[in-house]
């Protein structure tokens, strides 16, 4: 739950017993507000994959984002194949969604099956793709699990509201009943001036 108040001691200690399981990995990963410190232990254990996410967080400091920089690089040369592979995968994910971008290919009809596949990766990029803002903020926004703001993000893309419900449901698995709903089925339920009011909590 990437809203969890979670005390600094206890974060510390799922993230001792993080490294041998998974899928703690990738929601510390996300975690909205972690800690240069956590964030450097983090970046000790998680695949090339994640690393790369890790470093284009803009709410780290710049030394911790530079260490995992470099963890990056020193991991590109030593790590085993299937991380490797799992780079390449990331590297993938990248140039899909720019070529799709450049072809003007990311429709509503295009991220909203990427939403229903539960392609979350590609999501976030084409998130960041239409907005111009980072993968990071794209991903932390997604992560907070409010409906409004993962709205106002959709809205700034220049998607419909029903894309915006796919991403609720698919990607950032919203509860039913706390799900925003579409005003007369497929309108924006917020107003312009609400929705840049949500963007604005979450800055690059």
């Amino acid at each position: 739950n990437p809203n969890a108040q979670i005390r600094e001691d206890t974060l510390d200690g799922i993230i001792a017993g993080a490294e041998d399981i998974d899928a703690w990995h990738e929601p510390l990963v996300m975690r909205p507000e972690l800690s240069g410190r956590a964030a450097k232990r983090v970046a000790g254990f998680v695949a090339s994959s994640l690393l790369h996410i890790l470093a284009e967080r803009n709410d780290l400091p710049r030394d911790i984002v530079l260490d995992i920089q470099s963890r990056v690089n020193s991991r590109i040369k030593t790590e085993p194949v299937e991380d490797e592979e799992a780079n390449a995968d990331l590297e993938r994910v990248r140039a899909d969604i720019s070529q799709a971008f450049h072809a003007k290919q990311l429709t509503d009809e295009y991220v909203s099956d990427l939403a229903v596949q539960g392609d979350r990766l590609r999501v976030i990029y084409a998130l960041s793709a239409l907005t111009q803002r980072s993968p990071s903020l794209v991903t932390n926004m997604l992560s907070s699990k409010q409906g409004k703001a993962i709205t106002a993000l959709v809205w700034l893309a220049g998607l419909g509201m029903r894309t915006s419900l796919q991403i609720q449901r698919h990607i950032a698995r919203i509860p039913p009943q706390d799900l925003l709903m579409a005003r007369d089925g497929v309108d924006y339920p917020l107003s312009e001036d609400e929705m840049t009011w949500h963007l604005s909590y979450f800055t690059e």
